[in-house]
């Protein structure tokens, strides 16, 4: 929408725990989402009052696609739209001077300012294996939010089996392997 937000945000109850996926439209946060569906049934089945989750996706605003998965945003807003879940888009623009964690900052303000009363917020990544890009989101962010790594260092059978049985289509966006192209079905 015109606000930075797509799909349903007034649903949040006030003192709501959000979990803020960074979403990338890829395969990983997907199976991101999915853990975080699972926790969230868990939490509700016990009793508590469980959370909420909002996405949050980076785009570079010139070429309006998102890094390292070469999607369109539209494509990612047409995932959060089928997926019933809010979204937020947060562009950003090269050669702005502006930093990428007041970006990401102004993205999570929006949040705040359209959920009232939020509770906690905790921002959760879909980081399966990489150290440096773990190191640097706990150096850099930690200080500031609560992080979460739901697939960290999960065996990579297990998240296959996962994706499999969530029964979506997946299509490669980029890729770096000899042989796979994009556009391929992933199966």
């Amino acid at each position: 929408g015109g606000d930075g937000f797509v799909g349903p945000v007034s649903s949040i109850p006030d003192g709501s725990h959000v979990r803020v996926l960074f979403f990338s439209g890829g395969k990983d946060s997907f199976l991101a989402l999915r853990a975080l569906v699972r926790q969230q049934r868990l939490a509700r089945s016990s009793g508590g009052r469980g959370f909420r989750v909002v996405l949050l996706t980076t785009f570079d605003a010139g070429s309006r696609t998102v890094a390292h998965q070469d999607v369109p945003i539209a494509t990612v807003e047409r995932q959060a739209r089928h997926l019933g879940v809010p979204l937020v888009g947060v562009p950003l623009r090269r050669g702005s001077g502006e930093p990428y964690l007041d970006r990401i900052g102004g993205g999570i303000g929006l949040i705040r300012r359209r959920v009232p009363g939020v509770g906690r917020v905790t921002l959760v990544f879909g980081d399966l294996h990489l150290d440096h890009i773990r190191e640097w989101r706990d150096a850099e962010m930690s200080p500031r939010y609560e992080l979460e790594y739901p697939l960290w260092r999960a065996p990579y059978d297990g998240l296959m089996d996962d994706l499999e049985a969530s029964g979506i289509r997946t299509v490669v966006s980029a890729t770096t392997v000899d042989g796979v192209g994009v556009g391929e079905v992933y199966d």
